[in-house]
């Protein structure tokens, strides 16, 4: 993989550090991996959120930046798989609490996995995990 340069580099942290939270794919384990602070990771729980609040119709997605390949997208059940989450506006808000729910109780060095209580089909689990205050999503892109 290559790395990114310069301003490109630049930019790409930033977008890390304003998400709050990196993501990555392990498609060998079938999971997403969401790595970040407790409040950071809120910022998923809000993204979620704000985008059960929109009047979504069957296949809008929302891509989620900086590298735009974990996807929420509409749907008639909540599914996750190699995309990303797929759901009706009530899943992406019952999914938004679980997280919420599940971040207000742990602790760094936590891991939270989430998947059939959100999915029953779900092909992908969500794998959560919990760092410090001062973590900083930038350092596990492997591009930068």
């Amino acid at each position: 993989m290559d790395k990114l340069s310069g301003k490109l580099a630049e930019l790409t942290s930033n977008e890390w550090r304003e998400l709050g939270f990196f993501y990555t794919i392990n498609e060998t384990q079938s999971e997403w991996v969401l790595t970040g602070s407790k409040l950071g990771l809120k910022n998923f729980s809000d993204l979620l959120h704000q985008f059960s609040l929109k009047e979504e119709s069957h296949g809008d997605h929302f891509h989620i930046e900086p590298h735009w390949y974990l996807t929420l997208t509409s749907s008639d059940e909540p599914m996750i798989d190699k995309r990303g989450v797929w759901g009706r506006p009530s899943d992406f808000s019952a999914l938004a609490k679980l997280i919420s729910d599940k971040l207000e109780i742990s602790s760094p060095n936590d891991s939270i996995v989430i998947k059939n209580e959100y999915a029953p089909k779900a092909e992908y689990s969500l794998v959560i995990h919990v760092k410090k205050q001062d973590f900083d999503p930038a350092t596990l892109d492997p591009q930068l």
